[in-house]
C-alpha cells in the first residue's frame, strides 16, 4: 500500500514530540521503514589500536579515569553518570585526539539534528556531531555523540536514537554526491556505559525516505555492540577505536594539529576553554539508584 510505511513515519514523529522521554519504534513500524537490526561484536579501527593504547596509558588520561571511578559512585543518578561521561568522551575526541589527526574534522556541540522536509517534529538534540573527512582515501564518517536517558532491557534503539541516524545519513549523502553506500556512526552513552552504532543504507534508500517515494528503495541495517564499560581501559579503546576508525592519527610524538573546525561559530570563540564535567552537587538533588547492566532506551524517532 502506497504511503504506508510514511504514515508509520508520521507517527513516530509525533510521539516524539508529545512522548519525548519513552518513544521508541516495534518491530512492525522497522519492518514498514525496511530497518534490520543486529547485534555485532566487530572491533572498529584496528589500525589506530597502538596510538589510542598510548593515548589511554598517557598519566591525564589515567587520572581522568581514576577521577571517574571515585566520582561515579553507585548512589549517583543515571542522568548525572551520562552527563559526566559523555562530557569526559567529548573532551578527549574534541581536545586532546583531534590533536592528532591528520585529516580535517568537523565539529559541532549540542547540534539539533533534523531530517530534510520534517514538518512534524522540533528535530533531536545530541551532545555532538563529528564529521571526519580523510581525502587520500576519499572516505567520510559522521559521528553523532547522545545520551539515552530512560533504561529499559527491551529496546534495541529508541527514536530519538533512529532520527539522528537518518539525520547524519542525509548530510553525509549530501556531502558525498557521488558514492552510493552511506555508512554512518552514533555513540550512545548510558549513565557509565557507551554502546556503538553503525547504520548502513544506499544513497537511493536516504533519498527515497526524504522526498517521500511511493515506496521504500532497498534498506538499512543498524548494527550495535553490546554495552562496554567505559570505566575500564578496554571499554575506552574499543570506542575510541570506532570513533576514529576512519581517520588517520599520528603519533602523540609528533607535534601536528590537524585542521579541527567547529560547526558553531559561538563554539569556535571557546575552542580551547576546558570542558565542564558535571559537579557531584548537581546530583544530590535528584539520586537514583543506578543500574549497573544497561540495554537502555532513549527518546524520538525518524522521517519526515
Amino acid at each position: 500500500m502506497p504511503h504506508r510505511w510514511l504514515s508509520t513515519v508520521r507517527g513516530l514523529l509525533r510521539d516524539l514530540r508529545r512522548t519525548e522521554k519513552h518513544a521508541k519504534p516495534d518491530k512492525s513500524q522497522l519492518e514498514r521503514l525496511n530497518i534490520t537490526i543486529r547485534h555485532t561484536h566487530d572491533i572498529y579501527g584496528l589500525e589506530n589500536i597502538c596510538i589510542i593504547e598510548k593515548f589511554l596509558h598517557d598519566d591525564t588520561r589515567r587520572r581522568e579515569t581514576d577521577l571517574m571511578v571515585v566520582i561515579l559512585r553507585p548512589s549517583m543518578s543515571a542522568d548525572f553518570c551520562s552527563k559526566y561521561v559523555s562530557s569526559v568522551l567529548f573532551g578527549w575526541i574534541v581536545d586532546d585526539m583531534s590533536r592528532q589527526m591528520v585529516d580535517r574534522v568537523r565539529i559541532k556541540r549540542k547540534p539539533v539534528l533534523r531530517i530534510p522536509n520534517d514538518t512534524y517534529s522540533d528535530g533531536v538534540r545530541a551532545e555532538m556531531t563529528a564529521f571526519f573527512r580523510q581525502r587520500s582515501k576519499g572516505k567520510h564518517m559522521y559521528i553523532s555523540l547522545v545520551i539515552r536517558k530512560e533504561h529499559e532491557s527491551d529496546t534495541l534503539i529508541t527514536s530519538a536514537e533512529l532520527y539522528a541516524l537518518f539525520s547524519t545519513a542525509a548530510k553525509q549523502a549530501w556531502r558525498q554526491p557521488h558514492v552510493d553506500l552511506v555508512e554512518v556512526r552514533m555513540l550512545v552513552v548510558y549513565s557509565r556505559w557507551v554502546q556503538i552504532v553503525t547504520a548502513k543504507m544506499t544513497r537511493i534508500y536516504i533519498t527515497s525516505i526524504i522526498e517521500g517515494w511511493d515506496n521504500i528503495a532497498n534498506q538499512m541495517e543498524i548494527c550495535h555492540t553490546p554495552w562496554l564499560n567505559f570505566m575500564t581501559i578496554l571499554g575506552q579503546q574499543c570506542v575510541l577505536l570506532a570513533a576514529f576508525e576512519s581517520t588517520r592519527i599520528r603519533s602523540p610524538d609528533v607535534e601536528a594539529r590537524v585542521p579541527l573546525r567547529d560547526m558553531a561559530t559561538r563554539e569556535q570563540n571557546s575552542k580551547s576553554s576546558k570542558r565542564t564535567l558535571p559537579t557531584a552537587e548537581k546530583c544530590d538533588n535528584n539520586k537514583q539508584k543506578v543500574k549497573h547492566t544497561p540495554d537502555g532506551t532513549k527518546d524520538t524517532l525518524p522521517i519526515f
